[in-house]
């Protein structure tokens, strides 16, 4: 799990040099993403119906800070024409 947070924190003093809505993937989601696809068969257990619920957790509770970090350096706030932003946050990390 360490591996997997390290990998979302990667490129953040480059997402601090993207201008707010610019539309790039961050390096770190990227690289996760990368990291769920080589080792598929350990996040499918992990994360399915039979997985470990403390890592299912942390694994949310990450990727909803991680999405905090994005849109508070993207300038993105909260919006009175759309749903709340942590509502927004939790659909994503429990996606």
């Amino acid at each position: 799990m360490d591996e997997a947070l390290d990998l979302t924190r990667k490129g953040d003093e480059e997402m601090d040099k993207v201008p707010p809505g610019t539309h790039e993937l961050p390096l770190g989601l990227m690289a996760l993403l990368e990291h769920i696809q080589e080792h598929a068969a350990f996040y499918r257990v992990m994360l399915g119906e039979k997985g470990d619920p403390a890592f299912v957790q942390r694994f949310r509770e990450n990727t909803a800070q991680r999405f905090r970090v994005l849109l508070a350096r993207q300038g993105i706030t909260e919006n009175p024409n759309k749903p709340p932003q942590e509502l927004r946050i939790n659909y994503i990390a429990h996606a």
